[in-house]
């Protein structure tokens, strides 16, 4: 094993872990959303691939994150949102 091997679902990974940013506390905060959203609407976060790479670039160079059923609460809808936002002064402001 190499000092970046993944052993987690790809879709919870944040971008700056795909780009070997390394990891921070704010690195759950989107791992956590993702986690909710499955919760909440019953579905992976990226259904249509399960090829790493694609995942990879559809997070780090498209900003893709899953559409939220309407379903969802709008409470929870924000708190998703808000959690997907690829800003570290965001994250510590959410983080309080």
């Amino acid at each position: 094993a190499t000092d970046f091997d993944i052993f987690v679902e790809p879709s919870y990974i944040p971008p700056e872990i795909w780009q070997r940013k390394g990891y921070t506390k704010f690195s759950d905060v989107y791992s956590f959303s993702m986690i909710i959203y499955e919760i909440l609407t019953n579905k992976k976060p990226q259904q249509m691939s399960k090829i790493r790479t694609k995942i990879m670039n559809d997070v780090v160079n498209k900003d893709y994150r899953p559409p939220i059923d309407k379903s969802v609460p709008k409470f929870f809808q924000s708190l998703i949102k808000s959690c997907w936002i690829n800003d570290q002064l965001f994250q510590i402001l959410l983080m309080k």
